[in-house]
Formats: C-alpha cells, structure tokens, sequence
C-alpha cells in the first residue's frame, strides 16, 4: 500500500514514517518518541512521502563539537539541531534517517539528496534517493548488491586479476547524471570507485550502475552498466 501525503502534511509523515520503510534497504533510522515504529516490521507499508528544502540544514563549523558530544543521540542532536537554527522538518528528517539534509535537487518525483554525516570518520557527504517508495534509497547501502554481478563481469575480473587487493568501494559514489528509464520512470547514473586495497589507495577503475524507479516511483533496483579501468 503506497499513500501521497500533501506537503502540509510532511512534517508529521516525516516524523512518524515506520521503521519497516527503510528496512528493505538495510537502514536502521532511530525510533524516538516522534519516530517510533509500529505495526509488524516485517510487513512493511511503503509510504510516499514528499520532501523539499524545508528539510535542509547544514551544521556550522563551530556547532560539529556540540553533534560530536551527542553521539548521534537522538533528543540531543534534535536539541541542537533546534537551537541553531533548524527547522522542525529539517528534525523530522533526522528523525527519520539518522542524517542531515544537506542539500536537495528537484530530479522530479523522485529527488537527489545530498546527506551530511558528522559522526563519521570519512566519506561524511553521501547521496540519497528521496520521495520514491520506499521514501529513501541509499546507494552506499545498495551498492554491496552488486557483488553478484561484478564476480561475472569480465572487466571486473581482469582488474582483479591485474590487482588482487582491489577492492570495491560503496561510499560515496559520483552521481554522473539522470535519464528516462525504460519503463518511463527515472534512472540515475552513478559510479563507483575501485580501489587498490585502501581508501586512501588509488583509484583501479570504476564501476557505472543505474537506479530505476518506475513511473509510480517504485524503487526498482540497480543495474550494472559496465567496468572501466582508469
């Protein structure tokens, strides 16, 4: 069951929107007072739930100690959040995703989210899919599926034969640009980096992947488009 919630209703969806949502793709968003799910999680409702730039807020460098000490807290985050600034959908979101919107691009129905993660140690700035079903989809999460399909690709294979500690790296994947999916939704291209051992290494290659969402914007999955070498 999918159901569109207009946007004087996004706060609430936001702050409510089940934990099962995001379960089909592997995340684990916080289940506050405002956020806590309900229902049998593994039967997931799929919600279509607008966002916009209501929800945006990019910390100050001088309140990141004050976000450091919350240790991704929920109450505390929200309480400093608030006090600097934040809306009450830019809360919302964090409620929902355990993240901060920091920028949003109007794709269509399906919107580019650009997340900023101050708890980690790298690879803090990250892409999420937004407004689809399910209402947000990760690509440093999806990408680990992809492991079938590269143990058959023959580029693949030759790279790591050429360099046995390759290895594929799923944050923070380039967004190289959007077209028509062939069902007439929307695809989002995007590539990922393969490195020589280390985050730190050099770049072997690149792996080039489309996320389909059809016209509904159903969350169709990713497909390999190739492996080039650098």
């Amino acid at each position: 069951m999918a159901m569109h919630l207009r946007r004087s209703d996004r706060i609430s969806a936001l702050a409510a929107l089940v934990t099962a949502t995001l379960i089909g793709i592997g995340l684990a968003p916080y289940t506050g007072e405002a956020g806590r799910a309900s229902g049998d999680a593994g039967s997931p409702t799929l919600l279509d739930v607008e966002f916009g730039p209501a929800q945006i807020w990019s910390p100050p460098r001088d309140v990141l100690p004050s976000l450091f000490q919350c240790q991704q807290r929920l109450g505390c985050v929200s309480q400093v959040m608030l006090a600097n600034g934040a809306s009450p959908d830019a809360v919302a979101f964090f409620h929902l995703t355990s993240w901060l919107l920091s920028d949003i691009q109007d794709t269509g129905p399906v919107q580019l989210g650009t997340i900023f993660v101050p708890w980690r140690a790298n690879e803090n700035t990250q892409t999420a899919f937004l407004g689809g079903m399910p209402a947000v989809v990760y690509p440093e999460q999806e990408g680990k599926s992809l492991t079938p399909s590269l143990e058959r690709d023959a580029d693949y294979q030759a790279i790591l034969a050429a360099h046995p500690d390759m290895m594929f790296w799923a944050p923070g994947p380039t967004v190289e640009g959007m077209e028509p999916a062939p069902d007439g939704g929307q695809r989002f291209l995007l590539r990922y980096r393969l490195l020589d051992g280390c985050h730190a290494c050099a770049i072997l290659g690149w792996v080039h992947v489309a996320f389909d969402f059809a016209p509904d914007s159903t969350y169709e999955g990713l497909r390999l488009l190739g492996v080039e070498t650098t």
